[in-house]
């Protein structure tokens, strides 16, 4: 469904968390397949994840199987905030 409208993915993971992208993205055309870097374990001990998508929503998820919670923040300057952010991370990730 992402592919049809248009969607692309970027992501940062701890090492040693890789999913297998050959089998999630087999039948993806190239230019919507995730992009993926990486950082080390280390530098993020967490289970959650921060998602910034549309043109004003932030997802904050935490992940642990003990506590699973969540929220989604709709508001266009912390969208555009977690963006910069994610953007200077992106640039410091290693790719493989």
């Amino acid at each position: 469904r992402k592919t049809s409208i248009g969607i692309t993915t970027r992501g940062i993971l701890p090492d040693g968390s890789s999913p297998d992208l050959g089998v999630v993205y087999a039948d993806v055309p190239e230019k919507y397949r995730a992009k993926i870097r990486y950082i080390p374990q280390t530098d993020f001990p967490f289970d959650g994840e921060i998602v910034a998508y549309g043109d004003n929503k932030v997802a904050i998820t935490n992940l642990d199987t003990h506590h699973v919670s969540g929220i989604i923040i709709e508001d266009r300057s912390l969208h555009l905030m977690m963006r910069s952010i994610f953007n200077l991370a992106w640039a410091g990730a290693n790719e493989k």
